[in-house]
This record gives C-alpha cells, sequence and structure tokens, in this order.
C-alpha cells in the first residue's frame, strides 16, 4: 500500500513538472494574451496641465484619444495649448529701418501629436503606468485684443518639437471612467527667432528653455475598460 502511495505521488509530481513545463516552452506575445487573441477599444480624454512658461505658472488644457491594446498599452493622438495669458512688456524692434513699439502681446503655445502608453496591472482599484507624447507645435506673441489672430500678424512665431515622458498613476472609478495623473517633464525644442533692438543688437523673442518644465497633468479617461 505505502509503495503504491508513492508510485502515485511520484506520478503526480511527473504530471505537474510536465505541464509547467509545457507552460514555460508556449511561445509568448507582447500585445496578445495566452490565447494569442488581441483585444482592441479605446478611450477619450479632456487633460488639464500646469507647468512654467516663461517664469510664470502656466496651465494647458486640451484632450486626447487612443486605441487600447489588451487594456495595457495604447497608441493614439493629443493636442494641448496654452490657457493663462502671459503678457509680454512693452518692447521695441528695428525693422525696415524703423523703431516699432510692441505691445499688448501675449504668449501662444500649442503642441500636438502622438501619445503612447503603457499600463500596468489594470484591474487593480489603484494602479500605475507610463507614457510618452511626442509632438510638434508653435509659440508666438499674439495681440492679447483679439481671440483670433492672422497668422502673417504674429511676431516672435517659432515651429517647436515637444517631448513628454511621464509617470502616471491611474484610479478606476468606473467601469467605463478613469482618473489619471501624471507627472513628467516637458522637453521643447526649436525656439530660435530673434528681433533687432533700436540698438542693432539681435534679441531672441523667448528664451530656449522658457517652455522646458515640469509637467502636472490631470486626464479623465472615458472609453471601454475591463
Amino acid at each position: 500500500m505505502r509503495t503504491s502511495k508513492h508510485l502515485m505521488l511520484t506520478v503526480a509530481m511527473l504530471i505537474g513538472i510536465s505541464a509547467l513545463a509545457q507552460e514555460e516552452d508556449e511561445p509568448r506575445y507582447l500585445f496578445t494574451e495566452k490565447t494569442g487573441k488581441i483585444e482592441l477599444s479605446g478611450f477619450g480624454s479632456p487633460i488639464v496641465g500646469f507647468c512654467n512658461a516663461e517664469d510664470e505658472f502656466g496651465v494647458m488644457v486640451g484632450g486626447g484619444g487612443a486605441l487600447l491594446i489588451n487594456q495595457n498599452y495604447y497608441v493614439g493622438g493629443y493636442g494641448m495649448g496654452l490657457a493663462t495669458r502671459n503678457k509680454r512688456d512693452p518692447f521695441t524692434i528695428r525693422d525696415n529701418n524703423q523703431n516699432i513699439e510692441i505691445t499688448n502681446r501675449v504668449t501662444e503655445f500649442g503642441h500636438g501629436g502622438l501619445w503612447l502608453g503603457y499600463i500596468h496591472d489594470y484591474k487593480k482599484l489603484v494602479h500605475f503606468g507610463f507614457s510618452t507624447k511626442i509632438g510638434g507645435g508653435a509659440v508666438s506673441l499674439v495681440d492679447e485684443d483679439y481671440d483670433y489672430q492672422d497668422a502673417e500678424d504674429d511676431i516672435g512665431w517659432d515651429v517647436v518639437f515637444v517631448l513628454t515622458p511621464e509617470l502616471q498613476v491611474e484610479v478606476n472609478l468606473m467601469r467605463w471612467f478613469k482618473l489619471n495623473l501624471g507627472a513628467g517633464y516637458q522637453f521643447v525644442s526649436g525656439i530660435n527667432n530673434t528681433y533687432q533692438t533700436p540698438e542693432g543688437e539681435e534679441v531672441m523673442f523667448f528664451d530656449k528653455n522658457d517652455f522646458n518644465s515640469p509637467v502636472f497633468n490631470i486626464s479623465l479617461m472615458v472609453g471601454s475598460f475591463q
């Protein structure tokens, strides 16, 4: 009887080891589950961000949307614009042998592009992730008296490249609704436009580091979540 029990225990152990070996031998894929299926869904989100703009407190508003792959990875697009109106002190430029006084100008800054991200342990009430926004945009000085300004009337206009990596914390509020809090850094490059002062000196409209800043974003994500 004892020999029979030992034999049964040995067989059970061998079956278990074999099953584990088969599972380890199964091919794994980055964007699929063990079954090999790919589940696609999506989400949209308004975004409010806080940053430093020209050494002043800045608020960015916008939104984005993305294709969600197996609830873990997403790829989509976004757009953000500076909502606070940073007013520039009056200054004088030399143009066509004339001195021109520049007044009533505020900073305009916007960017948009690709939005990539990863969500870890999405089934937990509170979980973590990271994302990267890779985009292009522009900075300029516009007349504060007008809501819309023709491009030819803007001054100091520069095309910029913006990269914003973030670490994030998400809270599952409902099956279709999540709160996302992100902290990261906004890298802005491409600022180089200058003007000539009455004394003949070349001065940049914006400093190269005016928009390089830590950022804190709040996103309300609405979509198809598990």
